[in-house]
């Protein structure tokens, strides 16, 4: 390894390792940015150094463990840094073999899979008493009615792996709900020809993520968060989060699964929690960077450079405390949020079934005429929201009518705002 080489941040098409290459590249750190395409936006930082085109895994994994390897033995690298699954799981099934040129942040196959197989998770977390849901595993398509008579409706079904490479190519399958038997017995059939799915109990709550550097199963660093929007509205990645306080409890089971596997390097820990009731469930354990990363690094956390410095020093960093109430929102995909809550109706068949929760933001669409602005859009931009408000070709008149509105009630929220957090404080107006 060479004492003064570069970083290789994988994955450079992905908007948290551009993250990681600002935090790297922040404590003057050499970074060079690996992606499978030419304009991967971390590569367009103003710290990366080097710009890397890959075979993309994806399509040819065999090709991209060749290309990494070569790049390996000719460059001068002090550390690798897959960001996500699609090159991190390859990377791991020759873990040995790369390691001799440099230290790579990802573990060993055998340790990934005990995090991406979700049914090996939830045994591993039952034998350490981590509370999880109800979950059958059906891995072919005769198991279904011999399951789907014991369950109690509405279920969810998840991929046994959130990402595969199969005969026919690299897969993402996707999260489904069945709110009945009917449902069950006809939409999953053709999902389980592809490849094994869990059917799991339905949990309410909000979803919380406990981010954590560790070593050898040893928990060297702690954040969390909360999920307040996420896409789709029944469920998937959040587009508005927040950092919360760390949960005693959520810290426990979290100390428990990562010490039972023995974990190092980053990993997430998501639960489902009811706020209501107070009782908690793990719903996945991500063996890799989140994509919320850069929530953590705003409230003042860096799992980068510490993980770094863990695997190219050996020390141990020091614990870091991270502002609590620090938003961050992937703004494209919260618009998105925005316009599928202003749309929701309160006879969709998943708010009938208590997945997706109007009082949480979702609003009946305006009776025709009515331009009042729907709940949870009323501080966007004038165009966005006009976009938001489904009213985006209004013009003239009309559409200075409906931004009056809107611009009044901003001023009302601010006034609230500001009287709420004390005279002349604006905090409360800029966190919203």
């Amino acid at each position: 390894m060479a004492a003064g080489g570069s970083v290789l941040v994988l994955d450079g098409d992905k908007l948290h390792a551009l993250d990681i290459v600002r935090s790297l590249g922040q404590c003057g750190l050499t970074v060079s940015v690996g992606a499978p395409a030419r304009d991967a936006i971390a590569g367009a930082s103003r710290f990366a150094a080097a710009r890397l085109v890959y075979p993309h895994p994806a399509r040819d994994r065999d090709r991209f463990i060749e290309w990494l390897e070569q790049e390996l033995r000719t460059g001068a690298y002090r550390l690798v840094m897959p960001v996500t699954d699609l090159t991190g799981i390859p990377i791991s099934r020759e873990l040995s073999r790369l390691q001799a040129y440099c230290p790579i942040a990802t573990e060993r196959f055998d340790t990934i899979q005990l995090v991406s197989d979700k049914r090996r998770t939830l045994a591993l977390a039952a034998r350490v008493g981590v509370p999880v849901p109800a979950t059958m595993a059906v891995h072919r398509e005769d198991e279904i009615d011999g399951c789907a008579a014991l369950l109690t409706y509405p279920v969810v079904c998840k991929p046994m792996a959130s990402s595969v490479w199969t005969p026919a190519g690299y897969l993402s399958p996707s999260v489904f709900y069945a709110l009945d038997e009917q449902a069950l017995r006809r939409s999953l059939p053709p999902r389980v020809r592809e490849c094994p799915f869990l059917v799991q109990e339905f949990r309410r709550g909000a979803g919380m993520g406990v981010e954590v550097l560790a070593r050898n199963g040893e928990i060297l660093q702690a954040f969390q968060h909360q999920r307040l929007h996420e896409l789709p509205l029944s469920g998937g990645a959040s587009t508005y989060r927040m950092s919360v306080p760390l949960d005693p409890r959520l810290g426990e089971y979290t100390r428990r699964l990562i010490a039972e596997i023995g974990w190092t390097g980053v990993a997430m820990v998501e639960f489902k929690v009811d706020l209501a009731t107070h009782e908690a469930v793990l719903m996945e354990i991500n063996g890799r960077f989140w994509g919320s990363l850069p929530l953590s690094s705003r409230a003042g956390m860096s799992f980068a450079k510490d993980l770094h410095d863990m695997l190219t020093t050996g020390c141990t960093p020091p614990a870091r405390r991270y502002a609590v109430g620090v938003r961050c929102r992937k703004l494209r995909d919260d618009l998105e949020w925005f316009k599928e809550t202003a749309k929701l109706r309160a006879r969709d068949p998943l708010v009938a079934a208590g997945i997706i929760r109007r009082h949480s933001g979702g609003v009946d669409p305006p009776a025709p005429g009515d331009r009042r602005p729907p709940p949870g859009v009323a501080c966007l931009p004038d165009a966005v929201y006009l976009a938001a408000a489904g009213a985006s070709r209004l013009r003239g008149a009309r559409a200075v009518s409906l931004l009056r509105q809107h611009h009044a009630q901003c001023f009302r929220r601010s006034v609230l705002r500001i009287a709420g957090t004390g005279r002349g404080s604006l905090r409360g107006i800029s966190s919203a």
